[in-house]
Protein backbone atom coordinates (compact mmCIF):
# COMPACT_ATOMS: atom_id res chain seq x y z
CA UNK A 1 0.00 0.00 0.00
CA UNK A 2 1.73 3.24 -1.08
CA UNK A 3 1.65 5.73 1.76
CA UNK A 4 3.65 8.37 3.59
CA UNK A 5 6.39 7.25 5.91
CA UNK A 6 4.63 6.48 9.20
CA UNK A 7 6.47 6.79 12.51
CA UNK A 8 6.56 3.64 14.61
CA UNK A 9 4.89 5.43 17.51
CA UNK A 10 2.11 6.93 15.35
CA UNK A 11 -1.42 6.50 16.68
CA UNK A 12 -3.08 3.66 14.78
CA UNK A 13 -6.82 3.78 14.09
CA UNK A 14 -9.06 1.27 12.28
CA UNK A 15 -12.60 2.14 11.09
CA UNK A 16 -15.23 -0.62 11.14
CA UNK A 17 -18.30 0.11 9.00
CA UNK A 18 -20.93 -1.46 6.76
CA UNK A 19 -21.21 -0.76 3.04
CA UNK A 20 -24.62 0.94 3.26
CA UNK A 21 -24.20 3.01 0.08
CA UNK A 22 -21.59 4.68 -2.08
CA UNK A 23 -22.25 7.97 -0.28
CA UNK A 24 -21.70 6.25 3.07
CA UNK A 25 -18.39 4.73 1.85
CA UNK A 26 -17.31 8.20 0.69
CA UNK A 27 -17.94 9.61 4.15
CA UNK A 28 -15.75 6.92 5.69
CA UNK A 29 -13.05 7.61 3.10
CA UNK A 30 -13.02 11.37 3.82
CA UNK A 31 -12.86 10.78 7.57
CA UNK A 32 -9.92 8.40 7.19
CA UNK A 33 -8.06 10.82 4.92
CA UNK A 34 -8.72 13.72 7.31
CA UNK A 35 -7.26 11.75 10.22
CA UNK A 36 -4.21 10.81 8.14
CA UNK A 37 -3.74 14.46 7.11
CA UNK A 38 -3.82 15.32 10.81
CA UNK A 39 -1.07 12.86 11.74
CA UNK A 40 -3.01 9.69 12.63
CA UNK A 41 -2.30 6.34 10.94
CA UNK A 42 -5.88 5.51 9.98
CA UNK A 43 -6.72 2.36 7.97
CA UNK A 44 -9.88 1.28 6.15
CA UNK A 45 -10.53 -1.58 3.74
CA UNK A 46 -10.68 0.88 0.82
CA UNK A 47 -6.92 1.47 1.18
CA UNK A 48 -5.89 -2.15 0.41
CA UNK A 49 -6.29 -4.67 -2.35
CA UNK A 50 -7.74 -8.07 -1.43
CA UNK A 51 -5.28 -9.65 1.00
CA UNK A 52 -4.60 -13.39 1.16
CA UNK A 53 -7.11 -13.68 3.99
CA UNK A 54 -9.61 -10.91 4.79
CA UNK A 55 -10.54 -12.50 8.11
CA UNK A 56 -6.92 -12.45 9.29
CA UNK A 57 -6.46 -8.90 7.97
CA UNK A 58 -9.47 -7.67 9.99
CA UNK A 59 -8.20 -9.53 13.05
CA UNK A 60 -4.79 -7.85 12.71
CA UNK A 61 -6.34 -4.39 12.33
CA UNK A 62 -8.47 -4.78 15.48
CA UNK A 63 -5.58 -6.15 17.54
CA UNK A 64 -2.84 -3.80 16.29
CA UNK A 65 -4.83 -0.55 16.30
CA UNK A 66 -4.87 1.77 19.31
CA UNK A 67 -8.48 2.67 18.58
CA UNK A 68 -11.32 1.15 16.56
CA UNK A 69 -14.00 3.58 15.37
CA UNK A 70 -17.40 2.01 14.73
CA UNK A 71 -19.63 3.89 12.27
CA UNK A 72 -23.13 3.33 13.67
CA UNK A 73 -25.99 2.70 11.26
CA UNK A 74 -29.09 0.53 11.45
CA UNK A 75 -27.53 -1.95 9.01
CA UNK A 76 -24.31 -2.20 11.01
CA UNK A 77 -26.28 -2.78 14.23
CA UNK A 78 -28.40 -5.46 12.57
CA UNK A 79 -25.27 -7.31 11.46
CA UNK A 80 -23.61 -6.75 14.84
CA UNK A 81 -26.57 -8.50 16.49
CA UNK A 82 -26.50 -11.36 13.94
CA UNK A 83 -29.92 -10.45 12.54
CA UNK A 84 -28.85 -9.96 8.92
CA UNK A 85 -29.78 -12.33 6.11
CA UNK A 86 -27.48 -15.29 5.58
CA UNK A 87 -24.35 -14.56 3.51
CA UNK A 88 -24.90 -10.78 3.68
CA UNK A 89 -22.52 -8.38 5.44
CA UNK A 90 -19.98 -11.06 6.29
CA UNK A 91 -17.23 -8.51 6.93
CA UNK A 92 -19.16 -6.58 9.60
CA UNK A 93 -20.44 -9.82 11.10
CA UNK A 94 -16.87 -11.10 11.47
CA UNK A 95 -15.54 -7.78 12.80
CA UNK A 96 -18.37 -7.53 15.33
CA UNK A 97 -17.63 -11.05 16.53
CA UNK A 98 -14.00 -10.08 17.12
CA UNK A 99 -15.03 -6.87 18.90
CA UNK A 100 -17.44 -8.68 21.21
CA UNK A 101 -14.72 -11.19 22.01
CA UNK A 102 -12.26 -8.44 22.95
CA UNK A 103 -14.88 -6.75 25.16
CA UNK A 104 -15.62 -10.05 26.85
CA UNK A 105 -11.93 -10.70 27.54
CA UNK A 106 -11.48 -7.19 28.99
CA UNK A 107 -14.37 -7.80 31.42
CA UNK A 108 -16.38 -4.86 30.09
CA UNK A 109 -13.57 -2.30 30.18
CA UNK A 110 -13.52 -0.40 26.92
CA UNK A 111 -10.52 1.87 26.23
CA UNK A 112 -10.47 1.10 22.51
CA UNK A 113 -13.86 0.91 20.73
CA UNK A 114 -15.78 4.16 20.15
CA UNK A 115 -19.05 4.79 18.24
CA UNK A 116 -19.36 7.61 15.69
CA UNK A 117 -22.30 8.92 13.61
CA UNK A 118 -22.35 10.53 10.18
CA UNK A 119 -26.07 11.26 10.45
CA UNK A 120 -28.35 12.26 13.31
CA UNK A 121 -27.18 10.24 16.33
CA UNK A 122 -29.43 7.39 17.43
CA UNK A 123 -28.26 5.86 20.70
CA UNK A 124 -30.47 2.80 20.16
CA UNK A 125 -28.23 1.53 17.33
CA UNK A 126 -24.93 1.85 19.21
CA UNK A 127 -23.61 -1.74 19.51
CA UNK A 128 -24.00 -3.31 22.93
CA UNK A 129 -20.87 -3.20 25.04
CA UNK A 130 -19.60 0.14 23.64
CA UNK A 131 -22.43 2.46 24.63
CA UNK A 132 -20.10 5.17 25.83
CA UNK A 133 -19.60 8.74 24.63
CA UNK A 134 -20.34 8.94 20.89
CA UNK A 135 -19.06 11.44 18.33
CA UNK A 136 -21.37 13.33 15.98
CA UNK A 137 -19.63 13.83 12.62
CA UNK A 138 -22.71 14.88 10.67
CA UNK A 139 -20.74 17.82 9.20
CA UNK A 140 -18.65 15.39 7.15
CA UNK A 141 -18.26 17.75 4.17
CA UNK A 142 -15.41 19.36 6.10
CA UNK A 143 -13.38 16.20 5.51
CA UNK A 144 -13.13 17.01 1.81
CA UNK A 145 -10.71 19.83 2.64
CA UNK A 146 -7.32 18.14 2.59
CA UNK A 147 -4.73 19.46 5.02
CA UNK A 148 -7.21 22.05 6.30
CA UNK A 149 -6.64 22.74 9.98
CA UNK A 150 -9.97 24.56 10.20
CA UNK A 151 -11.68 21.29 11.14
CA UNK A 152 -9.53 21.19 14.29
CA UNK A 153 -10.57 24.73 15.21
CA UNK A 154 -14.28 24.00 15.02
CA UNK A 155 -16.11 23.11 18.24
CA UNK A 156 -17.61 19.92 16.90
CA UNK A 157 -17.52 16.15 16.78
CA UNK A 158 -14.31 15.89 14.76
CA UNK A 159 -12.35 18.01 17.20
CA UNK A 160 -13.74 16.03 20.15
CA UNK A 161 -12.77 12.77 18.44
CA UNK A 162 -9.29 14.07 17.63
CA UNK A 163 -8.77 15.11 21.26
CA UNK A 164 -9.66 11.58 22.37
CA UNK A 165 -7.37 9.88 19.86
CA UNK A 166 -4.43 12.19 20.62
CA UNK A 167 -5.04 12.50 24.38
CA UNK A 168 -5.44 16.29 24.28
CA UNK A 169 -8.09 17.31 26.84
CA UNK A 170 -9.75 20.72 26.71
CA UNK A 171 -8.42 21.67 30.13
CA UNK A 172 -5.18 20.71 31.87
CA UNK A 173 -4.86 20.78 35.65
CA UNK A 174 -2.51 23.10 37.47
CA UNK A 175 0.77 21.81 38.75
CA UNK A 176 0.38 20.05 42.10
CA UNK A 177 1.49 22.34 44.92
CA UNK A 178 3.43 21.41 48.01
CA UNK A 179 1.81 19.82 51.04
CA UNK A 180 0.95 22.19 53.89
CA UNK A 181 2.35 21.71 57.35
CA UNK A 182 -0.41 21.87 59.96
CA UNK A 183 -0.01 22.46 63.64
CA UNK A 184 0.00 19.41 65.92
CA UNK A 185 -0.48 19.17 69.65
CA UNK A 186 1.89 17.35 71.93
CA UNK A 187 -0.42 16.19 74.69
CA UNK A 188 2.51 15.68 77.04
CA UNK A 189 3.88 19.22 76.82
CA UNK A 190 0.95 21.33 75.64
CA UNK A 191 -2.44 21.63 77.27
CA UNK A 192 -5.71 21.32 75.37
CA UNK A 193 -8.03 24.39 75.32
CA UNK A 194 -10.05 24.86 78.49
CA UNK A 195 -13.83 24.53 78.41
CA UNK A 196 -14.19 28.31 78.53
CA UNK A 197 -11.75 28.80 75.66
CA UNK A 198 -13.53 26.12 73.64
CA UNK A 199 -16.88 27.89 74.16
CA UNK A 200 -15.36 31.22 73.11
CA UNK A 201 -13.91 29.60 70.01
CA UNK A 202 -17.26 28.01 69.18
CA UNK A 203 -19.01 31.40 69.61
CA UNK A 204 -16.54 33.05 67.25
CA UNK A 205 -17.24 30.33 64.71
CA UNK A 206 -21.02 30.84 65.07
CA UNK A 207 -20.59 34.57 64.52
CA UNK A 208 -18.44 33.94 61.48
CA UNK A 209 -21.05 31.58 60.02
CA UNK A 210 -23.83 34.10 60.79
CA UNK A 211 -21.93 36.88 59.02
CA UNK A 212 -21.26 34.59 56.08
CA UNK A 213 -24.96 33.68 55.86
CA UNK A 214 -25.95 37.35 56.07
CA UNK A 215 -23.55 38.20 53.23
CA UNK A 216 -24.91 35.36 51.09
CA UNK A 217 -28.51 36.49 51.71
CA UNK A 218 -27.58 40.08 50.77
CA UNK A 219 -25.95 38.89 47.56
CA UNK A 220 -28.98 36.74 46.72
CA UNK A 221 -31.31 39.68 47.40
CA UNK A 222 -29.26 41.93 45.12
CA UNK A 223 -29.34 39.34 42.33
CA UNK A 224 -33.11 39.05 42.75
CA UNK A 225 -33.47 42.83 42.70
CA UNK A 226 -31.51 43.07 39.46
CA UNK A 227 -33.52 40.27 37.86
CA UNK A 228 -36.78 41.89 38.95
CA UNK A 229 -35.66 45.29 37.63
CA UNK A 230 -34.79 43.75 34.29
CA UNK A 231 -38.15 41.96 34.10
CA UNK A 232 -40.05 45.15 34.96
CA UNK A 233 -38.52 46.91 31.92
CA UNK A 234 -39.63 44.25 29.41
CA UNK A 235 -40.56 45.34 25.87
CA UNK A 236 -41.81 43.42 22.85
CA UNK A 237 -40.30 46.08 20.57
CA UNK A 238 -36.91 46.50 22.26
CA UNK A 239 -37.81 49.93 23.69
CA UNK A 240 -35.63 51.12 26.60
CA UNK A 241 -37.71 52.25 29.60
CA UNK A 242 -34.72 53.06 31.82
CA UNK A 243 -35.17 56.84 31.58
CA UNK A 244 -38.90 56.56 32.35
CA UNK A 245 -38.13 54.47 35.43
CA UNK A 246 -35.48 56.95 36.62
CA UNK A 247 -37.76 59.98 36.10
CA UNK A 248 -40.61 58.33 38.02
CA UNK A 249 -38.28 57.22 40.78
CA UNK A 250 -37.05 60.83 41.14
CA UNK A 251 -40.65 62.17 41.24
CA UNK A 252 -40.21 64.18 38.01
CA UNK A 253 -43.82 63.61 37.00
CA UNK A 254 -44.09 66.08 34.09
CA UNK A 255 -40.91 64.82 32.42
CA UNK A 256 -42.11 61.26 32.98
CA UNK A 257 -45.46 62.14 31.36
CA UNK A 258 -43.70 63.43 28.24
CA UNK A 259 -41.34 60.41 28.24
CA UNK A 260 -44.32 58.04 28.42
CA UNK A 261 -45.89 59.57 25.31
CA UNK A 262 -42.55 59.53 23.46
CA UNK A 263 -41.89 55.88 24.25
CA UNK A 264 -45.43 54.85 23.28
CA UNK A 265 -44.95 56.56 19.93
CA UNK A 266 -41.66 54.70 19.57
CA UNK A 267 -43.35 51.37 20.29
CA UNK A 268 -45.84 51.95 17.46
CA UNK A 269 -43.27 53.46 15.07
CA UNK A 270 -44.84 56.93 15.28
CA UNK A 271 -41.82 58.96 16.44
CA UNK A 272 -41.83 61.11 13.32
CA UNK A 273 -45.56 61.88 13.66
CA UNK A 274 -45.38 62.46 17.42
CA UNK A 275 -48.95 61.32 18.08
CA UNK A 276 -50.96 58.08 18.23
CA UNK A 277 -54.06 56.96 16.41
CA UNK A 278 -56.94 55.05 17.98
CA UNK A 279 -55.86 51.90 16.11
CA UNK A 280 -52.39 52.30 17.64
CA UNK A 281 -53.92 52.19 21.11
CA UNK A 282 -56.09 49.22 20.19
CA UNK A 283 -53.05 47.24 19.01
CA UNK A 284 -50.52 48.39 21.61
CA UNK A 285 -48.30 45.45 22.79
CA UNK A 286 -49.43 44.07 26.15
CA UNK A 287 -45.89 43.61 27.45
CA UNK A 288 -45.03 47.28 26.93
CA UNK A 289 -48.39 48.45 28.29
CA UNK A 290 -47.89 46.42 31.47
CA UNK A 291 -44.31 47.72 31.85
CA UNK A 292 -45.36 51.38 31.55
CA UNK A 293 -48.35 50.96 33.88
CA UNK A 294 -46.32 49.01 36.45
CA UNK A 295 -43.63 51.72 36.56
CA UNK A 296 -46.23 54.47 37.11
CA UNK A 297 -48.19 52.57 39.77
CA UNK A 298 -45.07 51.38 41.58
CA UNK A 299 -43.29 54.71 41.87
CA UNK A 300 -46.46 56.66 42.73
CA UNK A 301 -47.44 54.12 45.39
CA UNK A 302 -50.63 53.25 43.51
CA UNK A 303 -51.71 56.88 42.86
CA UNK A 304 -50.96 57.30 39.13
CA UNK A 305 -51.01 55.01 36.10
CA UNK A 306 -53.27 53.76 33.31
CA UNK A 307 -54.82 51.01 35.45
CA UNK A 308 -55.67 53.57 38.14
CA UNK A 309 -57.39 55.73 35.50
CA UNK A 310 -59.23 52.69 34.13
CA UNK A 311 -60.68 51.81 37.53
CA UNK A 312 -61.98 55.38 38.04
CA UNK A 313 -63.36 55.40 34.47
CA UNK A 314 -65.30 52.20 35.20
CA UNK A 315 -66.68 53.68 38.42
CA UNK A 316 -67.94 56.66 36.34
CA UNK A 317 -69.95 54.48 33.97
CA UNK A 318 -67.26 53.56 31.40
CA UNK A 319 -68.17 56.36 28.95
CA UNK A 320 -67.14 55.88 25.31
CA UNK A 321 -68.27 59.32 24.13
CA UNK A 322 -68.51 62.83 25.52
CA UNK A 323 -71.42 63.00 27.99
CA UNK A 324 -72.12 63.61 31.67
CA UNK A 325 -70.35 60.38 32.61
CA UNK A 326 -67.25 61.54 30.76
CA UNK A 327 -67.39 64.90 32.56
CA UNK A 328 -67.70 63.06 35.87
CA UNK A 329 -64.59 61.04 35.02
CA UNK A 330 -62.71 64.17 33.91
CA UNK A 331 -63.51 65.91 37.19
CA UNK A 332 -62.54 62.81 39.23
CA UNK A 333 -59.04 62.65 37.75
CA UNK A 334 -58.65 66.45 37.70
CA UNK A 335 -58.66 66.94 33.93
CA UNK A 336 -61.78 69.19 33.85
CA UNK A 337 -63.03 72.21 35.76
CA UNK A 338 -66.39 73.97 36.12
CA UNK A 339 -67.10 76.94 33.85
CA UNK A 340 -69.86 79.53 34.25
CA UNK A 341 -71.32 81.45 31.33
CA UNK A 342 -74.34 83.64 30.64
CA UNK A 343 -77.04 82.96 28.09
CA UNK A 344 -80.44 84.15 27.03
CA UNK A 345 -83.16 82.51 29.08
CA UNK A 346 -86.31 84.13 27.73
CA UNK A 347 -87.05 86.71 25.07
CA UNK A 348 -90.39 88.37 24.60
CA UNK A 349 -91.66 91.60 23.29
CA UNK A 350 -91.75 92.99 26.80
CA UNK A 351 -88.73 91.48 28.51
CA UNK A 352 -85.20 90.17 28.00
CA UNK A 353 -83.68 87.97 30.69
CA UNK A 354 -80.20 86.43 31.14
CA UNK A 355 -79.39 83.28 33.10
CA UNK A 356 -76.14 81.82 34.47
CA UNK A 357 -75.17 78.41 33.11
CA UNK A 358 -72.55 75.99 34.51
CA UNK A 359 -70.64 73.50 32.37
CA UNK A 360 -67.33 71.62 32.35
CA UNK A 361 -64.29 72.52 30.32
CA UNK A 362 -61.00 70.68 29.94
CA UNK A 363 -57.94 72.11 31.63
CA UNK A 364 -55.00 73.11 29.49
CA UNK A 365 -51.81 71.08 29.86
CA UNK A 366 -50.20 73.91 31.84
CA UNK A 367 -53.06 73.75 34.37
CA UNK A 368 -52.41 70.13 35.31
CA UNK A 369 -50.81 69.31 38.67
CA UNK A 370 -47.55 67.42 38.23
CA UNK A 371 -47.19 66.63 41.91
CA UNK A 372 -47.97 63.68 44.17
CA UNK A 373 -50.75 65.80 45.69
CA UNK A 374 -52.73 65.59 42.42
CA UNK A 375 -55.95 63.52 42.33
CA UNK A 376 -55.68 59.78 41.80
CA UNK A 377 -55.26 58.93 38.11
CA UNK A 378 -54.27 62.51 37.21
CA UNK A 379 -51.33 61.33 35.12
CA UNK A 380 -50.13 60.12 32.65
CA UNK A 381 -51.99 62.55 30.41
CA UNK A 382 -49.73 63.62 27.53
CA UNK A 383 -50.48 60.54 25.44
CA UNK A 384 -54.21 61.39 25.47
CA UNK A 385 -53.46 65.01 24.63
CA UNK A 386 -51.52 63.87 21.57
CA UNK A 387 -54.28 61.41 20.67
CA UNK A 388 -57.11 63.95 21.04
CA UNK A 389 -55.26 66.58 19.01
CA UNK A 390 -55.99 64.58 15.85
CA UNK A 391 -58.93 62.44 16.92
CA UNK A 392 -61.65 64.83 15.82
CA UNK A 393 -64.40 62.61 17.26
CA UNK A 394 -65.96 62.27 20.70
CA UNK A 395 -64.54 65.37 22.42
CA UNK A 396 -65.52 69.00 22.87
CA UNK A 397 -62.94 71.75 22.59
CA UNK A 398 -59.46 71.73 21.08
CA UNK A 399 -57.68 70.44 24.20
CA UNK A 400 -60.34 68.07 25.52
CA UNK A 401 -59.27 64.43 25.89
CA UNK A 402 -61.15 62.09 23.55
CA UNK A 403 -63.49 59.67 25.29
CA UNK A 404 -63.19 57.30 22.34
CA UNK A 405 -59.42 57.25 22.69
CA UNK A 406 -59.47 56.57 26.41
CA UNK A 407 -62.14 53.89 26.11
CA UNK A 408 -59.92 52.18 23.53
CA UNK A 409 -57.04 52.24 25.99
CA UNK A 410 -59.27 50.98 28.80
CA UNK A 411 -60.34 48.02 26.69
CA UNK A 412 -56.69 47.32 25.83
CA UNK A 413 -55.87 47.37 29.55
CA UNK A 414 -58.57 44.76 30.11
CA UNK A 415 -57.26 42.63 27.23
CA UNK A 416 -53.72 42.82 28.65
CA UNK A 417 -54.83 42.12 32.24
CA UNK A 418 -53.47 45.43 33.56
CA UNK A 419 -55.15 46.11 36.90
CA UNK A 420 -54.89 48.83 39.54
CA UNK A 421 -52.58 47.04 41.99
CA UNK A 422 -52.25 49.32 45.00
CA UNK A 423 -49.50 48.67 47.46
CA UNK A 424 -46.64 48.20 45.01
CA UNK A 425 -43.31 48.74 46.77
CA UNK A 426 -40.20 50.35 45.33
Amino acid sequence: MPEKQVAEDAIKVFISYSWDSKEHKDKVYHLAQALRDDGIDCTIDQFVQSPDNWDRWMLDQIDESDFVLIVCTERYYRRYRGKEKVNKGLGVTWESTLIMGRLHDSQGRNPKFYPIFFDTPNIAIIPDGIRTSYFDLSGYDLFNLDNNEQRLKEDGGYQDLYRLLTNQPYVTPKKIGSLKKLKTIDRETEQLPTEKEAEAQAERERQRQAELLKQQEAEAAERQRQQTAQTQLASEKGVDYTRLRDLLKAGKWKEADQETADRMCEVMGRQAKGWLRVEDIQNFPCTDLRTIDHLWVTHSQGKFGFSVQKKIWQECGSPTQYNSHWEKFGEAVGWMKHFEWSGLDHISAKSLSLKKYTSCISKSYSELTFDISAPNGHIPYCVFLRLSSVLGVGFVGRDRVGALGFSSLAQRLVDCNCNDTRGYSH
